[in-house]
């Protein structure tokens, strides 16, 4: 989307996406972030979960993959900022998520090629319980 198509209020949803083992693995060989209670029910029930939890940054990448599948950032020329990331609760392995955003801000800038967008983010689990809210900057062209 080009800057023109952000008008402030205006609300954007994303498909729905299971989070399978595969996805976890992958992710957690190419972070480094090999977590026993990402990787190990038992693990996970030591410190108080249920069973292995899915790591922040993972919902955070699914959260901004959505949003690209969604034709969000087709024309981003970067990104400036995350004012703001509130995790909710956990999820787990198999849950599956989806994605509802909403313009906050749309501002040209002095090049008249480019505009300033914020956007609101909130990550849904399949039982539409929120799991994790953001708010970022992006810098998109005109």
């Amino acid at each position: 989307m080009y800057f023109e198509e952000f008008v402030v209020g205006t609300e954007f949803a994303t498909g729905l996406r299971q989070i399978t083992e595969s996805d976890v693995k992958t992710f957690l060989n190419l972070s480094l972030l090999n977590n026993p209670i990402f990787l190990d029910d038992r693990a996970a029930k030591t410190m108080g979960h249920p069973k292995r939890i899915l790591p922040a940054p993972l919902l955070i990448s699914m959260a901004m993959g959505l949003c690209q599948q969604r034709g969000l950032f087709d024309h981003m020329v970067a990104v400036l900022e995350f004012d703001y990331v509130k995790f909710q609760k956990p999820s787990y392995l198999g849950d599956s998520v989806q994605v509802n955003s909403r313009v906050t801000l749309a501002r040209p800038t002095r090049d008249p090629r480019r505009g300033l967008v914020r956007l609101s983010f909130e990550l849904h689990n399949q039982r539409h319980e929120s799991v994790l809210e953001m708010r970022a900057v992006y810098l998109m062209l005109r």
